[in-house]
Order: structure tokens, then C-alpha cells, then sequence
């Protein structure tokens, strides 16, 4: 599983892998991909030789819909709740988030139902101690968005989180392997991180998270 198969250019259902995105724990690679209706995501390459993944998650919705005769519609998709759920799936999926790469970049994934099915997450998050102001958190920062992993906390208390542990190993491979692709100034990718220059550059240079 852990074995490295080059799967650029290579398609499988309607996703068409572009690019390495990282290599996460225990040797699984992940890989940058175009999906047919246009959404770029980062897919495991395992879950892509082996058939599981098909798509950025739009075939899921449609075979949802074929089920129930009708498109699925979101009553909802202006309540804060549907924004919190949008958002996730931005800074996990999406290479063009400012916040992709303390996410998505380096390796933060989110569980199936969820992503594929907001239904199934409103479900959880109201059985859990969602109410309006706050916002999701992951208790371990380096896990996953999924039930197990996940709590509501205020916004306040979210950026505080997020600003105690913007830097770890994840970030740190992130920063190295971007910087190396080239196209980026050390400035640039010290924003992205939402860190200074200086911790960037010693980051680059094996003096922190070596």
C-alpha cells in the first residue's frame, strides 16, 4: 500500500491526477486531481488504484439524487452551518484556499460521508453540540475532520487553537516541499503558513522540524 506507483496523467472515473500532492503516514501518497466536473481535490492513491475513489465527490450527489428522483436541494445553504461544512471542504480540497496548505497541503483529510453528503454532517453536528457562532474544531491537530476527531467550539477559541499550533511536522514537509518545486518566494510561502519568513527560511535550512 505504502509503495510508490507513479499515477500522473493517469485517470480513473472521472478524476485525472495532475501532480504529487504529499506523502502522508505509514508511506500513502496522495495525489493533486482534476475531476470532470472541474474541482481540483487531493485523493489517496490507493483509494484511486483500487476503485473506491471515482470522483471529487460529485458522483456520489448524483447517484443520490437518481435515488430519490430528484436533485437534492439545500435549504439551507445559506445557514452558518452549510458555511462551516463548505469551508472545511475548501481548505481540504481546494489548491487556490489561502488555507490550504495547513490543511489540505499537508495532509488533513475529511471522511467520506461527510464529504461526500452535507445531510449526514448537519445530522452529526446537531446531535453534538452544534448551535449558531461556532464553528468546527479538530481536538488533534494533525487528524482528520471525522466524528471521532471533531468538536464545536467558538470562533475565538478556534483562531486561538489555530494560532498555538500553525507550525508542526506536516507544515514543515509542506514548507519544504513547496519551496523546492520553485515559483514561491520564502516571503510567500511564510504568508500561506500564516508564519514569519525568518522560521520559514530556518525550516527550509533543516534548523527547525529537521
Amino acid at each position: 500500500m505504502g509503495s510508490f506507483i507513479d499515477l500522473t496523467n493517469k485517470t480513473f472515473g472521472r478524476l485525472t491526477v495532475i501532480s504529487i500532492s504529499h506523502k502522508g503516514s505509514h508511506g500513502v501518497w496522495f495525489w493533486n486531481c482534476r475531476c470532470a466536473c472541474g474541482n481540483i481535490c487531493v485523493k489517496r492513491g490507493y483509494h484511486l488504484r483500487n476503485g473506491s475513489t471515482k470522483s471529487c465527490g460529485c458522483l456520489e450527489k448524483e447517484n443520490l439524487e437518481r435515488l430519490h428522483g430528484t436533485q437534492i436541494k439545500h435549504h439551507q445553504s445559506k445557514a452558518p452551518l452549510y458555511k462551516v461544512w463548505k469551508a472545511m471542504k475548501s481548505r481540504c480540497l481546494n489548491l487556490n484556499d489561502k488555507r490550504y496548505a495547513r490543511y489540505g497541503g499537508r495532509g488533513i483529510t475529511i471522511c467520506h460521508d461527510w464529504i461526500a453528503d452535507y445531510a449526514q454532517f448537519e445530522r452529526w453536528a446537531l446531535e453534538n453540540g452544534y448551535d449558531a457562532g461556532l464553528t468546527i474544531d479538530r481536538i488533534d491537530n494533525d487528524g482528520n475532520y471525522c466524528p471521532e476527531n471533531c468538536r464545536f467550539v467558538t470562533i475565538k477559541k478556534n483562531n486561538r487553537n489555530n494560532s498555538m499550533t500553525k507550525l508542526n511536522e506536516g507544515t514543515a514537509l509542506y514548507v519544504r516541499r513547496r519551496y523546492a518545486q520553485g515559483g514561491i518566494t520564502q516571503k510567500e510561502l511564510a504568508k500561506q503558513v500564516g508564519s514569519t519568513q525568518q522560521t520559514v527560511s530556518k525550516i527550509i535550512n533543516n534548523k527547525l522540524w529537521n
